[in-house]
């Protein structure tokens, strides 16, 4: 399969475990941990291919910082739909695979599918690859080798659940929400202890259309959940032809719902917004009296469609950017203001999450045949870019030294097109000056998210 962006798309089977990398520059000796990314990597087998970026194999890798030297595992999450796909290929039940209405029922009823390739988390405990489906699949966090599915001790029902989870370390706790589907369906938000691997329900919200949900945003007190109008009905996943996303609809009259939730009670207010589409938010918190929401808005949901594989042959750029937007709620009043056009992957500091934050980093998007960083000031609107020709960088990670809130660095992934080789790059947070890098043995697919653990 040769496709567009330098082959970041391209299938990658080898793996290597504790690889010492080679450092072009200096890491800083004060960077000690492990950066653990995850997204999909094998996306053609046994004469099948995969048609959807999100419905590639899950590879997960590690980037472990000591002493200025960086060393390098990766390994294929050997999930149960791992040795299906490997064993009889590419066909229905993925995110954009179709099939018959019985694979649609399998999907939507059967047993949640595990190609966990979206992101990690720590829970009770144990180290999980997240995927939008509850077939969350445990790892070892030294040899990134799968250690079985996440049985939770509840019976919460979900048979969809959102990939990105909220940490609350004030309260020890972590949140998470997921749909349960039926005639009526139901939104359900719930919280998950340190001390064990069962969700507790917050509340739920009945919809007859639920929509489709990656992310959603929380302040100390409040869940902030944006219902947006690209959504389905049970009868029409059923009925698709085309796998799960095929099944929804842009409908852009609804308008988004913006549903604030009470994290102790569970009492929800509702407000109606003007229709867009994300992906992501950002980080949200309390001022005063008001609410204040940040997140990545595109106009429609036309950019999952440009994610087909197909679509992406002959690409070096996504067409749809995203913007990096503001939402303010005081009462029953929404106001909006735009702060940056062209990014995508927001991070922030993670240790001003749910409280007020200036900086937020992403991934740059704005320009032809490479991505780059971006970090925006939101206290004053201004923004510091880092590009380099002929290179796509990902999601950057911010890891914080003593200081202000913008002091340590950024830890990225890139693929650089003329080496055709992936590197890990590490960039000072306060300025974007390059600090180091290194480069794999070999090109790794473009990948989703990642968390970094200071203790690994």
């Amino acid at each position: 399969m040769k496709l567009g962006f330098g082959g970041g798309f391209e299938s990658q089977r080898e793996e290597v475990e504790n690889l010492e990398l080679e450092v072009e520059g200096e890491i800083p000796e004060w960077l000690d941990g492990s950066l653990y990314r995850n997204g999909p990597a094998i996306f053609e087998t046994n004469d099948s291919e995969a048609q959807h970026w999100f419905d590639g194999l899950a590879m997960l890798n590690r980037y472990r910082f000591r002493s200025g030297n960086i060393y390098y595992t990766n390994r294929a999450l050997r999930s149960d739909k791992y040795r299906e796909v490997t064993k009889n290929g590419f066909g229905p039940g993925g995110f954009a695979t179709g099939g018959g209405i019985l694979d649609s029922l399998k999907l939507v009823f059967g047993k949640p599918p595990d190609n966990a390739s979206i992101s990690v988390a720590r829970l009770g405990g144990r180290h999980v690859a997240l995927t939008e489906s509850p077939g969350w699949v445990g790892f070892d966090p030294a040899t990134l080798e799968a250690t079985g599915r996440i049985e939770f001790e509840d019976d919460l029902g979900l048979h969809q659940v959102c990939a990105h989870l909220h940490r609350d370390e004030k309260r020890g706790e972590t949140i998470g929400m997921g749909i349960r589907y039926g005639r009526t369906s139901e939104y359900v938000f719930y919280k998950i202890s340190d001390k064990e691997v069962r969700r507790e329900e917050i509340a739920s919200i009945d919809t007859r259309r639920p929509s489709y949900v990656h992310s959603f945003g929380l302040t100390e007190n409040y869940i902030l959940f944006t219902e947006v109008p690209f959504d389905t009905s049970l009868s029409d996943m059923i009925l698709s032809d085309g796998g799960f996303i095929q099944s929804f609809e842009w409908r852009p009259s609804e308008g988004t719902t913006l549903h604030i939730i009470d994290r102790e009670t569970g009492e929800t207010e509702q407000h109606d917004m003007e229709s867009f589409f994300t992906f992501h938010h950002v980080n949200a918190y309390e001022d005063e009296d008001s609410i204040v929401m940040d997140l990545v808005e595109f106009e429609d949901s036309e950019v999952l469609q440009q994610l087909f594989l197909d679509t992406l042959e002959s690409r070096s750029t996504i067409t749809e950017n995203g913007s990096l937007v503001r939402y303010r709620i005081k009462n029953s009043d929404i106001s909006k203001s735009s702060m940056y056009r062209g990014i995508e992957m927001p991070q922030i500091n993670r240790s001003r999450h749910t409280l007020k934050h200036r900086y937020v980093y992403g991934q740059a998007t704005a320009r032809e045949g490479c991505d780059g960083i971006v970090k925006v000031d939101t206290d004053t609107g201004e923004s510091k870019e880092w590009w380099e020709e002929d290179t796509h960088i990902q999601e950057p990670v911010h890891v914080q030294e003593e200081g202000s809130e913008d002091s340590g660095v950024l830890l990225s992934t890139g693929l650089d097109k003329q080496a055709n080789k992936s590197f890990i790059l590490v960039l000072d947070s306060s300025d974007l000056e390059e600090l180091g890098r290194a480069y794999l043995p070999f090109k790794m697919p473009f990948g989703f998210h990642g968390k970094f653990y200071s203790d690994l």
